[in-house]
């Protein structure tokens, strides 16, 4: 899992560290097709560099939750990575005014 800011992005997924059905290591050359479980919260789209393409281009909606990318790969299996959108730094605030004197619901002067 990965923890991203709201405001972060695009990111790139990866996928590397192949293995065969016999945990040992190997590569594939297949372009996976990446797919979003939230579309609401990040999408994705598979990488326009050349030089990387098995990976994915994923870009926040600003909407927080947690999101599954996966990379599906032609001979039948997938890779998966979570992200957690939290908030960004703070871009703004309100003010709210307290104590002696305050006129609750008063109009505002003219």
């Amino acid at each position: 899992m990965a923890t991203v800011k709201d405001d972060g992005g695009p990111f790139n997924a990866d996928v590397s560290a192949f293995i065969d059905s016999k945990q040992n290591p190997t590569s594939d050359k297949d372009v996976p097709v990446y797919t979003s479980s939230d579309a609401t919260i990040a999408t994705v789209a598979p990488s326009t560099d050349p030089a990387d393409p098995q990976g994915g281009v994923v870009t926040l909606t600003g909407k927080l939750g947690n999101v599954d990318i996966v990379a599906t790969f032609p001979g039948g299996f997938a890779c998966t990575g979570n992200l957690n959108v939290i908030p960004g730094a703070a871009a703004s605030a309100q003010m709210v005014f307290s104590g002696p004197g305050i006129v609750p619901d008063a109009a505002p002067a003219p």
